[in-house]
């Protein structure tokens, strides 16, 4: 089960990035870089990540630690999310180039 549940965090990180790279595709045309539009899709993939950590470290099955250290953990993928989400909005606020 835990196999089948990172394969779809995998593809649902795939599809967010693939839309944020079609964003800032649309939004810069020409004037567009492949190191934005690879950070772009790694945003996506960390968004996804971020989630899963959040969601896994709930699982008593899957994170057999102590409750602060789950909280730490789903801090961490809090965190990670906040760092994607920001990264790309630096990524689309950025001058053309």
């Amino acid at each position: 089960m835990l196999s089948s549940l990172v394969l779809y965090i995998k593809f649902i990180g795939l599809a967010i990035g693939s839309v944020f790279l079609i964003l800032y595709l649309l939004k810069f045309k020409r004037h567009s870089t492949l190191t934005k539009g690879i950070l772009s899709i790694l945003s996506g993939n960390g968004i996804a990540a971020g989630i899963a950590v959040m969601f896994l470290s709930l699982d008593t099955k899957v994170c057999r630690l102590d409750q602060i250290e789950q909280i730490y953990i789903f801090i961490g993928g809090v965190a990670v999310t906040w760092v994607s989400i920001s990264s790309f909005d630096k990524v689309l606020k950025s001058d053309k180039e």
